[in-house]
């Protein structure tokens, strides 16, 4: 149903039936790449489910299956955008979880979640 892209400092893109959105991935200094694809799935994730909770309601598995469905570009790009700007975040430390960022670190009002 959703194929996504990652394409590491190219950001990534998401093509979901006929629609295809893109995101640039945020310019940071790169210091160590481990545990960049998860910190990118982890806020992929975060954003799927946060979108799914506020179309919603709920967090069930045909809740996220009807959400999905209408999801139109901007929202893709925003759930795109959290998991370019955790994955990226990864990047400016060493070791695979050292600069993973938590709620408190996110900005999430900017990010409309």
């Amino acid at each position: 149903k959703v194929l996504v892209h990652t394409r590491a400092d190219a950001g990534a893109v998401v093509f979901c039936g006929d629609l295809k959105a893109s995101v640039k991935a945020p310019n940071v200094t790169v210091m160590d790449t481990t545990g960049a694809g998860d910190g990118f799935f982890a806020g992929l994730t975060s954003g799927i489910i946060r979108t799914t909770i506020k179309d919603e309601g709920e967090l069930t598995p045909a809740g996220i299956m009807r959400a999905i469905d209408r999801w139109d570009e901007r929202q893709w790009r925003l759930i795109l955008d959290l998991g370019c700007h955790v994955g990226s975040s990864v990047c400016t430390e060493f070791g695979a979880t050292t600069a993973l960022p938590n709620d408190r670190d996110m900005p999430w009002q900017g990010m409309g979640f």
